[in-house]
């Protein structure tokens, strides 16, 4: 979290707690405190904690607190950002294709569900890959999008996915670039990407992302 509130210093930030089974809840409340962010709950009654529930109430969150807000990022808690990723992003959304409605922050490599198709080169420069799925751990996408073509998210795992498919069924194309890694090297669904038979590292160069 801590890279994230240093990459995104210059906009509003919520910190969510999904259901933490593990006493934390008080201390992530005083955490956004602390640090002036917004903090968000969720209900005791609610026995949902996937990251598709999650997901959906980051989004529900930042329409309430944020009304005015363009793209909204989704960051989950073991990402690491680069420090200039809030510059980055808001200057790739600037010029960005209008059927390209999900961003990923994270570079992952290829499996069978997120082959590459094709790279585009923007005006600032940038190079973002279009695959088949992204990864929700690191996405950024429109507000407007959200509520005209993507949202809402599955309430459970496979959420990115299956928003990335409701994209490419209507039409538009998902992306990514090299903005995050995950801090220890793993998924949040607990895949191991150096375990896993079906992973191929992604070819940078072949894509033109180096």
């Amino acid at each position: 979290m801590d890279s994230a509130d240093k990459a995104f210093s210059d906009v509003g930030r919520i910190l969510l707690d999904n259901g933490s089974y593990d006493g934390s809840t008080d201390a992530l409340r005083q955490l956004a405190e602390d640090r002036g962010w917004y903090f968000a709950a969720y209900n005791p009654a609610d026995e949902n904690h996937t990251p598709g529930r999650g997901f959906n109430q980051v989004v529900q969150e930042v329409v309430q607190s944020f009304p005015r807000a363009e793209v909204v990022v989704h960051s989950d808690d073991d990402m690491f950002w680069q420090p200039q990723s809030s510059f980055a992003l808001a200057s790739i959304w600037s010029c960005l294709p209008d059927d390209i409605v999900m961003l990923s922050g994270l570079l992952e490599p290829e499996w069978p569900h997120n082959t590459p198709r094709e790279s585009v080169r923007l005006a600032n420069g940038s190079t973002v890959l279009c695959r088949d799925s992204v990864s929700g751990a690191a996405m950024s996408f429109r507000l407007s999008d959200w509520t005209r073509r993507v949202g809402p998210a599955l309430d459970d795992f496979g959420y990115d996915s299956q928003l990335c498919e409701r994209a490419r069924a209507a039409g538009c194309r998902v992306a990514s670039l090299d903005l995050a890694t995950h801090r220890w090297g793993y998924s949040t669904h607990g895949n191991e990407p150096t375990l896993r038979r079906d992973m191929k590292p992604l070819d940078k160069a072949r894509w033109g992302l180096e």
